[in-house]
């Protein structure tokens, strides 16, 4: 999965997946504060580290996601 807006929801959303056995592989946001602690919660659920984006778009570039959730207000 790839996870546009790692905000409170984006976050929550993230990690119900992550239970469900899917991996977080790219994160976008461009808070930088935001990236790590989503990425401090892929790593808690074993997962290797995400890609940062600061740039939706290069996110939506990546040719190794299946899915993209868009968590932004």
């Amino acid at each position: 999965l790839g996870l546009i807006g790692c905000g409170n929801r984006g976050r929550t959303v993230l990690r119900e997946a992550m239970k469900l056995g899917h991996h977080g592989v790219a994160l976008c946001d461009v808070a930088e504060f935001r990236l790590d602690a989503v990425a401090k919660a892929v790593a808690d659920a074993r997962q290797d580290k995400p890609e940062f984006y600061a740039d939706h778009r290069r996110l939506l570039e990546d040719k190794g996601l299946d899915a993209v959730v868009i968590a932004t207000p």
